[in-house]
C-alpha cells in the first residue's frame, strides 16, 4: 500500500483524474460489450423460441385441417355428397397454403426438414384422396348407365311379354316372363352388392344371369316375325345391361379390399 501510494504520489493530480477516467471508461466498454453479446444472444433464443411456436401453433392448425378433411372426405366417398367434396377441397387448399407457409417461416433446418416431411405426406395422401375421388365419381357414372340399361332392360322385356301374350304365343311370354324374373334377380344383386361387396350377393348376380340368358335364347329360337325381332332388341339391351355390370362391381371389390 505504501509502495503504490508513493508510486501514485509520482503522477500529477491531473493525469491521476485522466487515469482514473480512462479506467472507469475501459471497465464501462466492456461492461458494454459483455451486455450487448448477451442482448444479441438472448434475441437470438427469443427468435428461435418465436419460431417454433409459431411453427408449432401452424402444425397443430394443419392437424385439425387434416381432420376436418378426412371427415369430408369420408362422407364423400361413402356417399358422394357434392357439399362434401367442395368442403374437402377446401380443407385440402387451406392445408396446402398453411405447410408452405410453415416451410418458408422456419430457418433451422432440422425444423425444416421435418416440416417438408410433413407436407410431403400430406401431399401423397391428397393425390391418393383425388384418385379415389375419380374413382368414386367414374364409378357413380358407371352406376347410373348400369341401372338406367337395366330399366330399359325390363320395360323392353315386359312390352315383348305382353306383345306375345296378345298374339296368343304363351310359351314365348312364359320364356320371357322367365328371364324378366332372373333378370330382376340380378339387378337386386348387383344393387345389393355395391352397397355391400359380400360373396353371396355375387353370387346372386351369377345365378340369375345364367338362366336369364338361357331363357332369351330359347325366345329367340321360339319367336318368329315381328315377335322374333322384339325379343332380339330386347336380348341387345340386356347384354348392354350386362356389359356394365362389370366394372361397378369390379369397384365396389375395389373398395371393400
Amino acid at each position: 500500500m505504501t509502495a503504490l501510494t508513493s508510486l501514485n504520489g509520482r503522477f500529477a493530480i491531473g493525469t491521476r483524474i485522466g487515469s482514473g477516467f480512462g479506467l472507469v471508461l475501459v471497465l464501462l466498454l466492456a461492461l458494454a460489450i459483455v451486455a450487448w453479446s448477451s442482448l444479441v444472444s438472448k434475441k437470438e433464443q427469443f427468435a428461435s423460441y418465436a419460431e417454433i411456436s409459431g411453427g408449432a401453433l401452424v402444425t397443430a392448425g394443419v392437424a385439425t385441417e387434416f381432420a376436418v378433411l378426412r371427415r369430408y372426405a369420408l362422407a364423400y366417398l361413402e356417399d358422394g355428397d357434392r357439399d362434401a367434396r367442395a368442403k374437402m377441397e377446401k380443407a385440402a387448399a387451406e392445408i396446402r397454403r398453411d405447410m408452405e407457409t410453415t416451410v418458408a417461416t422456419l430457418r433451422d433446418e432440422r425444423w425444416r426438414a421435418m416440416a417438408r416431411e410433413i407436407q410431403a405426406g400430406i401431399q401423397e395422401y391428397e393425390r391418393n384422396l383425388a384418385r379415389l375421388a375419380e374413382m368414386r365419381a367414374t364409378r357413380e357414372q358407371q352406376t347410373n348407365r348400369m341401372n338406367a340399361l337395366g330399366l330399359t332392360a325390363r320395360t323392353e322385356l315386359t312390352e315383348t311379354m305382353e306383345a306375345a301374350a296378345s298374339a296368343g304365343d304363351f310359351r314365348l311370354a312364359a320364356q320371357i316372363g322367365r328371364a324378366q324374373e332372373n333378370l330382376g334377380i340380378v339387378r337386386i344383386n348387383a344393387m345389393r352388392y355395391q352397397v355391400s361387396p359380400h360373396p353371396d350377393h355375387l353370387a346372386g348376380v351369377t345365378r340369375g344371369e345364367g338362366p336369364m340368358r338361357q331363357a332369351l335364347e330359347t325366345a329367340q329360337n321360339m319367336a318368329t316375325g315381328e315377335a322374333r325381332a322384339r325379343v332380339v332388341r330386347a336380348s341387345e339391351t340386356v347384354a348392354q345391361y350386362v356389359a356394365t355390370l362389370d366394372l361397378p362391381i369390379a369397384a365396389a371389390a375395389r373398395n371393400a379390399a
